[in-house]
This record gives structure tokens, sequence and C-alpha cells, in this order.
């Protein structure tokens, strides 16, 4: 069977010669100095690239690959290969089904899985097929010929294909670990297809982030100080047109009726600035999709006022009691609290990211505490929203993409 892949080499190829699948051999270690080199080597090539290392979904992913960070995240994981008579190894051969949404996130996947010393076999829509993705593509395969790196190009096949049950049921027979992130769609798909019986899987399933703005505090800020803060905002939210989980889609307001009332104000102007310099997406798609929301939102009668100057952002303040998904493209909701607690019947297991603004440490691990059992995966600051971790959406994903030999 013929397949497009796009990295080692951008050619096609038998399924039966991809060089994930070609030897059993694992000569990679967890945290191997080697993928740590090949990451950083990445990083400097995405950041001596004067167009696209200003994008920022670029320039977070190339901070992200340095080598002073997987050293950092090397050291915080040393439990895991110092536990006594554990001796930690690669699961395996890993087949990543990556999103559409965001677009970067496969090199996220590919290199928590690598980092582990496994195998890997990705997937790739073909609707990513933005200009900085492919200079990603072009980057990665200068690396992987380079002698040096040729180690790697042996644990890296990226394919792209329509949705088809017989690759995905061969990819699944053959690999040790799945890493499922197309939501819950995806997930349905793939746990009713054939696969290796001891296969491991790591779902993503859909999710859904807000922020929340200690209102008072940013209306303290000088001018300066508060563009700061609503460029950090737009970043979070306007980076992925909102389709990302960790992309908010309700500003929660805390604070007293009439400072969150200013805040309003202020926060809308500043963010229309940021937007309409900013934002470049189809303006004229997207006014009409918000628009057509927002008829919808008023029939089912989610809306209690909104603002809507320009075609790049709408506020809508909802009375709805449970979180609502948007349309994207700076459709926002927005409900009023007046205390923390009146968060909580908004917190499910669907709720992902709370990323914050003048919030206190004391009221942060409140929002932990009584979220306890129920949901909010990551609570990070404004600004932080789209960042990878390796924990996420509750797993520690190192831990979970090796094995453990117990040798007594």
């Amino acid at each position: 069977m013929v397949i497009q892949q796009i990295s080692p080499k951008h050619t096609k190829i038998n399924i039966d010669q991809l060089s994930v699948l070609s030897s059993k051999k694992f000569g990679l270690t967890p945290f191997d100095e080697q993928t740590i080199n090949f990451a950083h080597a990445f990083s400097k090539g995405i950041l001596a690239d004067k167009l696209y290392s200003r994008i920022p979904a670029l320039t977070s992913l190339a901070f992200w690959l340095r080598r002073s960070n997987f050293r950092k995240i090397a050291k915080d994981n040393l439990y895991l290969t110092q536990q006594p008579n554990v001796f930690l190894s690669p699961i395996g051969v890993v087949f990543h089904v990556c999103p559409a949404n965001v677009d970067t996130m496969f090199i996220y996947s590919l290199m928590v899985s690598l980092l582990m010393g496994n195998k890997n076999i990705l997937r790739i829509s073909n609707r990513l097929d933005h200009a900085y993705i492919s200079f990603l593509f072009t980057l990665l395969n200068e690396l992987l010929a380079q002698e040096d790196l040729k180690i790697i190009s042996d644990y890296i096949n990226i394919v792209t294909y329509d949705h088809d049950i017989q690759l995905n049921t061969y990819f699944s027979g053959v690999a040790n670990a799945r890493l499922i992130w197309g939501g819950d769609n995806t997930a349905k798909i793939f746990k009713n297809i054939s696969s290796n019986p001891r296969i491991k899987d790591i779902i993503f399933s859909d999710r859904i982030s807000t922020a929340i703005f200690k209102t008072a505090v940013f209306l303290t800020l000088n001018l300066k100080e508060q563009k700061e803060v609503v460029k950090n905002f737009y970043n979070d939210a306007y980076t992925f047109d909102q389709k990302g989980c960790s992309s908010p889609q309700t500003i929660f307001l805390y604070g007293e009726k009439s400072s969150n009332t200013d805040f309003e104000t202020v926060f809308y102007k500043l963010l229309d600035e940021v937007s309409d310099e900013k934002y470049g997406g189809d303006n004229a798609s997207l006014a009409s999709l918000k628009f057509n929301r927002l008829v919808s939102d008023v029939l089912e009668d989610h809306v209690l006022s909104f603002r809507r100057d320009t075609a790049t952002l709408y506020l809508v303040e909802t009375n709805s009691d449970t979180l609502l998904h948007t349309c994207g493209g700076g459709y926002f909701y927005t409900r009023q609290v007046n205390k923390l607690e009146d968060i909580l019947p908004f917190v499910s297991t669907k709720m992902q990211t709370l990323s914050y603004f003048g919030l206190t440490h004391p009221e942060l691990e409140g929002i932990a505490k009584m979220s306890a059992g129920i949901g909010i995966d990551r609570i990070v600051p404004i600004g932080k929203a789209l960042d990878f971790n390796y924990l996420w959406d509750g797993f520690n994903l190192f831990e979970e993409l090796s094995s453990k030999k117990v040798i007594l």
C-alpha cells in the first residue's frame, strides 16, 4: 500500500518501507542527549528565520524546543529514571493522530514521544497548508538529512492521508501506543478500529477553556500595562481562532458590577485595536459567521447584552448556566462573577484551561481546591494559555509513553 510521506523525506512510499518499522532496535534512551541536541537544532533553525520566527506559534515552539528547557524537563522527571530496581525504556512505536485546528501540535506530540526514545508515525491532515507549516517540514527534513542526526530519521515518519480505515487499522495494529488529538468524534472512530490488543491509548477529547480577570486590578494599571495584558490575551485567543482546546471562549469578569462595567469598556477598546491591527483572518466570512451565531444565541435566550462595533470582536454577555462553544475568530462570551465560587457551576471535566489575570496565589489555590474532582486541568497566567507542557489534560505524557521494566 502506497502512502504520501512528508518526513523524513517528501515522497510516496510503501507503508512496509517506513523507517520506523524497518528495525526493532531502539538506540535512543529516555531523555537521550542526541534527542535534546536535535530539538535544539530545530529551535535554532526556527529562530534564525527572520520571517517565520515572528509568528507567535513558531516563537513559542522554538523556545519550548531549546536545550535548556529540555534539560530542565529531564531534571523535573528524574523520579522516572531513578527508581530502584526499575529500568525506564520506550513504550515502542507510537501512532499520533494529530489535530488540524492547532497546526503546530504535531511537533509537540512528536518531541514528547521522541524524548522517551519512541519511534513515531504521525498522521497529519492535508488541511495543514500554511506556509509556515511547509517551512517547518523543510527545516525538519534538512536536519534529518544531516549525518550526525541520521539516527533520529529512523524514529520519525510523518504521513498524510484522508480518513482511511484500512490505514488507520494497519497503524493501530503495529503501534504500542496511540496519541489521539482529534476530539470526541475522532476518539470514537479509533476506539472502534481493530488495534494491537495491548495498545495504550492517550485520548484528548473535546475541551473548552476560559479566562478570568480581576477587573479592579486591571483598572489600576497604566495604559501601557493594560495594552500588554490585552496583547497577551489576544495571543491566547486569536492565534488559532479560538479553536485550540486551551484558547479562551468565555471571559469571567470577577469583581463588583461597577468595576466589571468599566473593565469591559476599556478592555473592549484595547482588544479591538489589537485585533484590528494584527488579525489576518477572513474578516468578511467571520463577520457573517459571528453575526449568525449572535442571532442564534439571541433566539436561544443566551444573551443579556453585547458589544459589536467591528468584524473582529464580539463580547456577548450571557446568562447561560453552562459554558458555550463560540464560533471563534473573536467571539467571546462574558459572565459576571462577584466571588470565585460563582465559577463552580461552569466547571466540568470538559473544562481544560483557566487563564487568569490579577488573582492572588491564595485565590488560585482556592480555585484548585474548589474544582478538585470536578474539572480544570490547567490554571495559567493570561498569555500562557497556549504554552505546551508535558503535563497535559492531567497526563504526564513522559510517564504515559514509557515502559518500566522491573529488575529484582
